[in-house]
Protein backbone atom coordinates (compact mmCIF):
# COMPACT_ATOMS: atom_id res chain seq x y z
CA UNK A 1 0.00 0.00 0.00
CA UNK A 2 1.22 3.26 -0.57
CA UNK A 3 0.35 6.26 1.29
CA UNK A 4 0.42 10.42 0.25
CA UNK A 5 0.07 13.34 1.92
CA UNK A 6 -0.10 16.90 1.25
CA UNK A 7 -1.35 19.55 3.37
CA UNK A 8 -4.75 18.94 4.52
CA UNK A 9 -5.23 15.70 1.98
CA UNK A 10 -4.05 12.16 2.46
CA UNK A 11 -4.95 9.44 0.01
CA UNK A 12 -4.01 5.57 0.61
CA UNK A 13 -3.38 3.73 -3.20
CA UNK A 14 -3.07 -0.41 -3.62
CA UNK A 15 -1.94 -0.80 -6.91
CA UNK A 16 -1.89 -4.66 -6.64
CA UNK A 17 -5.60 -4.23 -6.07
CA UNK A 18 -6.58 -2.89 -9.49
CA UNK A 19 -4.69 0.22 -9.71
CA UNK A 20 -7.32 1.55 -7.04
CA UNK A 21 -7.81 4.35 -4.75
CA UNK A 22 -8.33 3.15 -1.21
CA UNK A 23 -9.09 6.25 0.49
CA UNK A 24 -9.24 9.75 0.44
CA UNK A 25 -9.10 12.38 3.15
CA UNK A 26 -9.42 16.39 4.12
CA UNK A 27 -8.37 17.44 6.92
CA UNK A 28 -8.89 13.97 8.42
CA UNK A 29 -12.41 13.43 6.95
CA UNK A 30 -13.50 10.76 4.23
CA UNK A 31 -14.31 12.37 0.85
CA UNK A 32 -14.26 9.34 -0.87
CA UNK A 33 -15.81 5.99 1.03
CA UNK A 34 -12.92 4.51 3.01
CA UNK A 35 -12.59 0.62 1.53
CA UNK A 36 -14.93 -1.73 3.49
CA UNK A 37 -14.08 -5.18 2.07
CA UNK A 38 -10.48 -6.64 1.72
CA UNK A 39 -9.45 -7.93 -1.47
CA UNK A 40 -12.63 -6.31 -3.44
CA UNK A 41 -11.50 -3.77 -5.50
CA UNK A 42 -15.51 -2.52 -6.55
CA UNK A 43 -15.80 -1.92 -2.96
CA UNK A 44 -12.63 0.86 -3.27
CA UNK A 45 -12.68 4.77 -3.00
CA UNK A 46 -11.89 4.73 -6.59
CA UNK A 47 -11.09 2.67 -9.72
CA UNK A 48 -9.90 2.82 -13.27
CA UNK A 49 -12.12 1.82 -15.65
CA UNK A 50 -9.91 0.74 -19.09
CA UNK A 51 -9.64 -0.14 -21.94
CA UNK A 52 -14.09 0.75 -21.83
CA UNK A 53 -16.34 2.67 -18.84
CA UNK A 54 -19.66 1.11 -18.48
CA UNK A 55 -21.50 -1.87 -20.63
CA UNK A 56 -20.51 -3.23 -23.49
CA UNK A 57 -24.25 -5.20 -24.24
CA UNK A 58 -23.62 -8.87 -23.38
CA UNK A 59 -20.53 -8.86 -23.89
CA UNK A 60 -20.52 -8.44 -28.08
CA UNK A 61 -19.16 -6.37 -30.61
CA UNK A 62 -17.35 -6.35 -33.78
CA UNK A 63 -14.09 -4.69 -34.66
CA UNK A 64 -11.85 -5.01 -38.13
CA UNK A 65 -14.41 -6.94 -39.66
CA UNK A 66 -14.10 -9.97 -36.60
CA UNK A 67 -16.57 -10.34 -33.95
CA UNK A 68 -16.15 -10.49 -30.30
CA UNK A 69 -17.43 -12.08 -27.07
CA UNK A 70 -16.21 -10.88 -23.84
CA UNK A 71 -17.28 -13.41 -20.68
CA UNK A 72 -18.82 -11.56 -17.78
CA UNK A 73 -16.92 -10.34 -15.09
CA UNK A 74 -19.39 -9.88 -12.46
CA UNK A 75 -22.11 -11.41 -10.66
CA UNK A 76 -24.21 -8.03 -10.88
CA UNK A 77 -24.56 -7.03 -14.43
CA UNK A 78 -25.64 -9.17 -17.26
CA UNK A 79 -22.91 -7.12 -19.24
CA UNK A 80 -19.21 -7.28 -18.90
CA UNK A 81 -18.30 -3.71 -17.27
CA UNK A 82 -15.84 -1.06 -16.65
CA UNK A 83 -12.73 -2.96 -18.73
CA UNK A 84 -10.15 -5.19 -17.53
CA UNK A 85 -7.70 -2.49 -15.62
CA UNK A 86 -9.80 -3.03 -12.54
CA UNK A 87 -9.13 -6.64 -12.46
CA UNK A 88 -5.35 -6.48 -12.91
CA UNK A 89 -2.13 -5.67 -10.78
CA UNK A 90 -0.85 -2.65 -11.52
CA UNK A 91 3.41 -2.24 -10.67
CA UNK A 92 4.46 0.87 -9.50
CA UNK A 93 6.73 3.54 -11.17
CA UNK A 94 7.82 6.88 -9.57
CA UNK A 95 6.77 7.51 -5.90
CA UNK A 96 7.24 10.33 -3.91
CA UNK A 97 5.74 11.58 -0.65
CA UNK A 98 2.19 12.96 -2.62
CA UNK A 99 2.99 11.23 -6.17
CA UNK A 100 2.84 8.29 -7.54
CA UNK A 101 2.95 6.51 -11.12
CA UNK A 102 1.08 3.25 -11.51
CA UNK A 103 1.86 0.69 -14.63
CA UNK A 104 0.01 -1.92 -16.54
CA UNK A 105 1.45 -3.55 -19.50
CA UNK A 106 -2.11 -5.80 -20.67
CA UNK A 107 -1.76 -8.89 -22.74
CA UNK A 108 -4.58 -9.71 -24.88
CA UNK A 109 -7.16 -12.70 -23.07
CA UNK A 110 -10.25 -13.50 -23.58
CA UNK A 111 -11.37 -10.29 -21.34
CA UNK A 112 -10.07 -8.43 -24.05
CA UNK A 113 -8.31 -8.69 -27.71
CA UNK A 114 -6.14 -5.76 -27.70
CA UNK A 115 -3.10 -4.87 -25.90
CA UNK A 116 -2.35 -1.23 -24.38
CA UNK A 117 -0.20 0.15 -21.71
CA UNK A 118 -1.56 2.26 -19.09
CA UNK A 119 -0.20 4.88 -16.74
CA UNK A 120 -1.87 6.38 -13.70
CA UNK A 121 -0.45 9.13 -12.26
CA UNK A 122 -2.19 10.48 -8.56
CA UNK A 123 -0.90 13.27 -6.88
CA UNK A 124 -1.73 15.16 -3.93
CA UNK A 125 -1.98 18.99 -4.38
CA UNK A 126 -2.74 22.27 -3.13
CA UNK A 127 -5.90 21.84 -5.17
CA UNK A 128 -6.64 18.26 -3.82
CA UNK A 129 -6.28 14.89 -6.06
CA UNK A 130 -5.70 14.47 -9.18
CA UNK A 131 -5.72 11.35 -11.13
CA UNK A 132 -4.36 11.59 -15.04
CA UNK A 133 -4.43 8.26 -17.00
CA UNK A 134 -2.77 8.09 -20.05
CA UNK A 135 -3.41 4.93 -22.52
CA UNK A 136 -1.47 3.42 -25.47
CA UNK A 137 -2.70 1.25 -28.31
CA UNK A 138 0.23 -1.57 -28.34
CA UNK A 139 -1.32 -3.44 -31.11
CA UNK A 140 -0.57 -3.88 -34.68
CA UNK A 141 -4.17 -2.30 -35.95
CA UNK A 142 -6.64 0.41 -35.05
CA UNK A 143 -8.22 -0.73 -31.63
CA UNK A 144 -10.62 0.79 -29.61
CA UNK A 145 -9.41 2.87 -26.45
CA UNK A 146 -11.67 4.66 -23.70
CA UNK A 147 -11.52 5.11 -19.91
CA UNK A 148 -12.93 6.78 -16.84
CA UNK A 149 -12.94 7.28 -13.17
CA UNK A 150 -14.80 5.82 -10.91
CA UNK A 151 -14.94 7.45 -7.68
CA UNK A 152 -17.23 6.60 -4.60
CA UNK A 153 -18.31 9.78 -2.60
CA UNK A 154 -19.07 9.79 1.02
CA UNK A 155 -23.26 10.26 1.54
CA UNK A 156 -22.92 12.92 4.38
CA UNK A 157 -26.33 13.93 4.93
CA UNK A 158 -28.43 15.99 2.35
CA UNK A 159 -25.98 15.76 -0.48
CA UNK A 160 -26.57 17.32 -4.16
CA UNK A 161 -24.53 16.90 -7.49
CA UNK A 162 -24.95 20.33 -9.39
CA UNK A 163 -23.34 20.41 -12.93
CA UNK A 164 -23.70 21.05 -16.84
CA UNK A 165 -25.36 18.83 -19.25
CA UNK A 166 -27.37 19.03 -22.09
CA UNK A 167 -29.45 15.76 -21.29
CA UNK A 168 -30.04 12.39 -19.70
CA UNK A 169 -29.60 9.13 -21.22
CA UNK A 170 -32.75 6.78 -20.61
CA UNK A 171 -31.78 2.92 -19.62
CA UNK A 172 -33.46 -0.37 -20.18
CA UNK A 173 -34.07 -2.63 -17.89
CA UNK A 174 -30.83 -4.11 -18.10
CA UNK A 175 -28.62 -0.63 -17.94
CA UNK A 176 -28.17 -0.24 -21.67
CA UNK A 177 -29.21 3.14 -23.20
CA UNK A 178 -32.20 3.51 -24.49
CA UNK A 179 -33.38 6.90 -25.61
CA UNK A 180 -31.96 10.27 -24.58
CA UNK A 181 -33.79 13.38 -22.33
CA UNK A 182 -32.17 16.77 -23.77
CA UNK A 183 -32.88 18.72 -20.87
CA UNK A 184 -31.02 21.65 -18.97
CA UNK A 185 -28.23 22.98 -18.93
CA UNK A 186 -28.38 23.32 -15.21
CA UNK A 187 -29.05 20.06 -13.21
CA UNK A 188 -29.03 20.05 -9.57
CA UNK A 189 -29.53 16.36 -8.27
CA UNK A 190 -30.56 15.39 -4.79
CA UNK A 191 -29.07 12.08 -4.15
CA UNK A 192 -31.80 10.61 -1.71
CA UNK A 193 -34.28 11.25 -4.20
CA UNK A 194 -34.27 8.65 -6.29
CA UNK A 195 -31.68 5.62 -7.48
CA UNK A 196 -29.68 6.94 -10.78
CA UNK A 197 -26.61 4.63 -12.52
CA UNK A 198 -27.58 7.05 -15.66
CA UNK A 199 -24.93 8.48 -18.83
CA UNK A 200 -25.28 12.53 -19.09
CA UNK A 201 -24.32 13.86 -22.23
CA UNK A 202 -22.12 16.70 -22.82
CA UNK A 203 -21.46 17.97 -19.55
CA UNK A 204 -20.08 21.05 -18.68
CA UNK A 205 -16.59 19.31 -17.18
CA UNK A 206 -17.12 20.18 -13.40
CA UNK A 207 -19.50 18.59 -10.70
CA UNK A 208 -20.43 20.70 -7.23
CA UNK A 209 -20.93 18.55 -4.46
CA UNK A 210 -22.64 19.89 -1.22
CA UNK A 211 -23.96 18.36 1.73
CA UNK A 212 -25.91 19.99 4.90
CA UNK A 213 -22.51 19.64 6.81
CA UNK A 214 -18.83 20.14 5.85
CA UNK A 215 -17.00 21.35 2.77
CA UNK A 216 -18.53 21.48 -0.85
CA UNK A 217 -15.89 19.26 -3.05
CA UNK A 218 -15.57 20.19 -6.49
CA UNK A 219 -15.14 17.29 -9.15
CA UNK A 220 -13.31 18.22 -12.68
CA UNK A 221 -12.69 16.01 -15.43
CA UNK A 222 -11.95 17.06 -19.55
CA UNK A 223 -13.58 14.18 -20.55
CA UNK A 224 -17.00 14.91 -22.37
CA UNK A 225 -19.58 12.30 -20.28
CA UNK A 226 -20.29 11.85 -16.86
CA UNK A 227 -22.04 8.48 -14.70
CA UNK A 228 -24.50 9.37 -12.06
CA UNK A 229 -24.58 6.44 -9.86
CA UNK A 230 -27.08 6.92 -6.58
CA UNK A 231 -27.69 3.70 -4.72
CA UNK A 232 -30.60 3.70 -2.78
CA UNK A 233 -29.90 3.73 0.82
CA UNK A 234 -26.09 3.48 0.69
CA UNK A 235 -23.81 5.70 2.85
CA UNK A 236 -22.12 6.63 -0.57
CA UNK A 237 -22.88 7.60 -4.46
CA UNK A 238 -20.47 7.59 -7.30
CA UNK A 239 -19.93 10.70 -9.85
CA UNK A 240 -17.89 9.19 -12.34
CA UNK A 241 -16.15 10.68 -15.57
CA UNK A 242 -15.98 9.10 -18.76
CA UNK A 243 -14.72 9.33 -22.21
CA UNK A 244 -17.81 7.29 -23.63
CA UNK A 245 -21.18 6.59 -22.38
CA UNK A 246 -22.19 2.76 -21.97
CA UNK A 247 -22.33 0.18 -24.40
CA UNK A 248 -20.55 3.00 -27.01
CA UNK A 249 -18.40 0.42 -28.74
CA UNK A 250 -21.55 -1.14 -30.35
CA UNK A 251 -22.63 2.69 -30.97
CA UNK A 252 -20.32 4.19 -32.77
CA UNK A 253 -18.70 5.90 -29.41
CA UNK A 254 -15.57 4.75 -29.23
CA UNK A 255 -13.35 6.49 -32.25
CA UNK A 256 -10.00 4.02 -33.49
CA UNK A 257 -6.83 4.61 -32.26
CA UNK A 258 -4.07 4.09 -33.88
CA UNK A 259 -0.86 1.56 -33.55
CA UNK A 260 1.32 4.00 -30.86
CA UNK A 261 -1.16 6.20 -30.46
CA UNK A 262 -1.82 7.72 -26.89
CA UNK A 263 -5.48 8.79 -25.29
CA UNK A 264 -5.29 10.76 -21.87
CA UNK A 265 -7.49 12.07 -19.21
CA UNK A 266 -7.55 14.04 -16.19
CA UNK A 267 -9.87 14.43 -13.07
CA UNK A 268 -9.41 16.40 -9.93
CA UNK A 269 -11.23 16.22 -7.09
CA UNK A 270 -10.73 19.69 -4.67
CA UNK A 271 -12.44 21.43 -1.52
CA UNK A 272 -13.75 24.99 -2.46
CA UNK A 273 -15.26 26.02 0.76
Amino acid sequence: MIVLNFGDWRATIEPELGGSILSLTFRGQPVLRPTNAVGDVRATACYPTIPYANRIAHGKFSWGGKTYKLPFNTPSSPHPIHGVGWRQPWSVGQQGESACDLLLDFKPDNEWPFPFAAKQRIALGATGLSVRVTLTNKALQDAPLGFGFHPFFVARGGDRINFTAKGIYKNSADLLPDGFIAKGPGWDLKVDERPLDNDFGDWGGEALITADKGPTFLLVADMPMLRIYTPVKQPYFAVEPVSHGADAINRGGMPPIKPGESVTGRMVISAVA
